[in-house]
């Protein structure tokens, strides 16, 4: 198994779930954890949510962190 696969990264953050939504015939890759308000983190071109990886146990300790990542990419990721 690709070590880099969002499978494999998931497990580096506790408490965090992968997940994909299918909005508007579009497929949209997110991860979410944490309790609380609603925190919404959008990683710019080229990143993907692994790019918010420091910091978002720290955002999970008082919020829901759900991180998008951009349109069609999560499809990529075998889940």
């Amino acid at each position: 198994m690709n070590q880099y696969s969002t499978q494999n990264l998931i497990k580096k953050l506790p408490g965090f779930t992968s997940c994909l939504q299918k909005v508007n015939n579009i497929n949209l890759h997110y991860v979410i954890g944490g309790n609380g308000e609603p925190l919404l983190l959008l990683p710019g071109w080229p990143q993907t949510w692994w790019s918010y990886r420091h910091i978002m146990p720290l955002l999970a300790q008082k919020h829901t962190v759900i991180v998008v990542d951009l349109r069609e990419w999560g499809t990529v990721i075998s889940l």
